[in-house]
């Protein structure tokens, strides 16, 4: 009887174990990014695989239409955000110094404003606020950043050279901090 007994439980062992490996194959992969999410990059949330995003145009600062077309080849942080948003307010100093460090021909912060008092209303915030390097983006009926799953402000995504999201952070975030630039260089440099 110990013997049976002892067989029975090594066959259990096993069968577990094989499942496990078979099931290993079901379990939905991690993100490179996700790992590092960390300290003042925690709240993002990474996609398990890049994912599509709408092509709606919206309206570039020189009031011309643009889509995320325009920026194929280009790794691109797109932050949403408007003036009456008070953390947008906060987190807007920090994308541009982001900007200021890492713009080149691979990457760029775009910000797209969601306020409808236009091009005056976004262009007044940023003066008010120091920021001189980046120029807003529009939305002023809202239907890209719906289109993108955009529900408050600000939300910030990372964009691949495809136009594909990678992740996105809800919320306000320091985007120049030591771990927002480790996200972005994982994505520029795989």
């Amino acid at each position: 009887m110990n013997r049976t007994l002892s067989a029975l439980v090594a066959f259990i062992a096993l069968a577990l174990v094989a499942l496990f490996l078979l099931k290993d194959g079901d379990t939905p992969k991690e993100s490179p990014l996700q790992a590092l999410a960390t300290g003042k990059m925690a709240k993002f949330t990474a996609k398990a695989e890049p994912e599509p995003l709408s092509n709606l145009p919206f309206t570039a600062p020189d009031g011309q239409q643009a889509t995320l077309e325009n920026f194929e080849g280009k790794v691109i942080l797109l932050n949403v955000w408007a003036t009456w948003c008070a953390p947008c307010r906060h987190e807007m100093p920090d994308l541009e110094a982001l900007n200021r460090e890492m713009k080149s021909d691979d990457f760029e912060v775009i910000i797209l404003s969601m306020d409808r008092g236009g091009k005056d209303a976004s262009q007044k915030f940023l003066d008010e606020i120091g920021v001189t390097t980046l120029a807003p983006y529009l939305d002023p009926a809202g239907k890209f950043s719906r289109a993108i799953g955009v529900l408050g402000l600000p939300v910030t995504l990372l964009i691949d050279r495809k136009g594909r999201e990678l992740g996105r952070l809800v919320g306000p975030a320091e985007w120049n901090s030591a771990e927002a630039k480790a996200l972005i260089r994982q994505v520029l440099n795989p």
